[in-house]
Parts: structure tokens; sequence; C-alpha cells
């Protein structure tokens, strides 16, 4: 039998990091509505595309658009082909124009894989996008958003 470490509550770790993460997001989201008023709204461009790897289309993440001027980021999450559309906020599509530095945040698709990624084990094509694209500092991917493009085609070595 195997044993589960668990806090003073008997909650097990991984799923108090899974609440942790669900009200991170909530958070996320209500920040994104309650910023939502038209008046404090830059430009935006309207962002979507695909993201693959190798050829192959990336799923399971999810896309970040952080302007380097500035100012709030865009998200949007890989489906199955790949293929994703920024929210700018819980009303409004797009990203700030300008450059952004695009990051990925790992969000498995199944409760087995969620829970592998809690323990830390993390498949080797997933650890090496993580490792070069999952955080906002040191991603080396760039993209000029511009009102007269809203297809993007990223493509990760």
């Amino acid at each position: 039998m195997r044993s589960v470490t668990t806090n003073k509550r008997g909650v097990s770790a991984p799923a108090t990091r899974r609440f942790a993460r669900s009200a991170l997001c909530g958070l996320v989201l209500v920040g994104l509505a309650a910023c939502g008023g038209r008046g404090d709204t830059p430009e935006l461009a309207r962002v979507r595309g695909r993201v693959t790897v190798n050829g192959q289309p990336l799923t399971g993440y999810i896309v970040n658009f952080m302007p380097t001027g500035g100012g709030r980021p865009s998200v949007g999450a890989t489906g199955p082909d790949g293929e994703f559309d920024l929210d700018y906020t819980l009303k409004q599509k797009g990203a700030k124009v300008g450059t952004h530095k695009v990051f990925f945040i790992y969000a498995p698709e199944s409760q087995s894989a969620a829970m592998a990624a809690d323990r830390g084990e993390l498949p080797d094509d997933v650890r090496q996008i993580v490792k070069k694209y999952g955080d906002m500092d040191t991603t080396p991917l760039k993209v000029e958003v511009t009102p007269e493009k809203d297809e993007y085609l990223i493509e990760l070595e």
C-alpha cells in the first residue's frame, strides 16, 4: 500500500496544490474581470494561432503573452491541434499591441498527469519545454503583436 503525505487537515499534498492552483486561476480571472473597464484599455489586436514542437501540435499548455513595455498579460490554452486564442479580459479577446515575451505553463489535461506533475514527474518533452519556455524572465521567445496580423504560428525547438 502506498503512503500519502497529508497536511494537518489530512489533505494530500497534490490536492492542496490543486486547490492552490485553482484558487490562483480564480483570482486571475477575477482580476481580469475587475480590470476590464474600457477606459484603461490599451490598443488591442486579436491574437490566435497554433503552437508546434518539431511540427507537432503542443497541447496541454497555457500560452502567456506578457507585454515587454508593461501591462497585463493575455492568456489562452492550447487545444488538441495546438491552436490558441488569447483573452485580454473575460470579455475582450486579443493582446496589447507591441512586443511580448511568450511563455508556457504546463496544464495537464488528465488527473493522473496532473498528479504526476504535482510530484515533479514530468515527461522529458514537457520538462524540456518548461525549462526553456516556462519562465517569463528567461524565455527566449518574443512576438510582435500588430493590428494587421491576427494569426500567429509559434514553432518551438
